[in-house]
């Protein structure tokens, strides 16, 4: 599937997920990005400790990959400059005056066990509702008073490998049968990370 910038920024897209694949560089030894694999906006990103109170390099590579697509000016509030009010995104992006993308990430696997179809969607489930409650609330996460905006809100899964991927996009679709029509403005995007291109020295 193609993952362009209208699956972003066009609410009447009607194509609600996508998967796709995403090559990135990491250095093995020191954990930390090479800096010409990343855009600005991501290494800005690594200059502040998420709300677990460490560097989230999740959210670098998110961000990275979704502000490739826009290619445009844009403002960026990260974790620790959202307020907190019954949870918060991961990121938001404003762009112009008026148009807000609300990101939730998540990494797709289970620590110390395997990945199964039911951690996919108690995964899915807790992402899905957690940025529903949040894109309701946009004014009290950025601490200003909007009367008028435009709100996409994403999900945005990082998986490890394909089967990953498809265990999520399943539990996905299951979710959805459950949907009502306000919760059918969230769109759901899983990048298949590809670290196969790691520095060992």
């Amino acid at each position: 599937m193609i993952f362009n910038r209208g699956f972003l920024t066009n609410l009447s897209n009607t194509k609600l997920f996508i998967k796709h694949k995403y090559k990135i560089s990491i250095n093995k030894n020191t954990n930390s990005f090479k800096k010409y694999n990343i855009n600005k906006f991501a290494r800005n990103s690594l200059k502040y400790d998420n709300d677990a109170k460490r560097r989230s390099m999740d959210e670098a590579i998110s961000i990275h990959i979704i502000t490739e697509k826009l290619k445009t000016k844009l403002k960026i509030l990260y974790e620790s400059q959202i307020s907190n009010f019954h949870g918060k995104p991961d990121f938001i992006i404003r762009l112009g005056k008026d148009f807000y993308i609300m990101v939730s990430i998540t990494r797709a696997m289970q620590k110390n066990s395997v990945f199964t179809s039911d951690e996919a969607y108690r995964l899915i489930k807790k992402k899905m509702d957690g940025i529903y409650i949040c894109s309701n609330n946009l004014d009290c996460l950025i601490n200003d008073v909007i009367f008028k905006y435009r709100l996409q809100p994403i999900v945005h899964v990082l998986a490890p490998n394909k089967y990953y991927a498809n265990l999520c996009v399943k539990a996905y679709k299951k979710y959805c049968y459950n949907f009502n029509n306000k919760k059918k403005k969230i769109k759901f995007l899983i990048s298949i990370i590809d670290f196969t291109d790691e520095i060992v020295s």
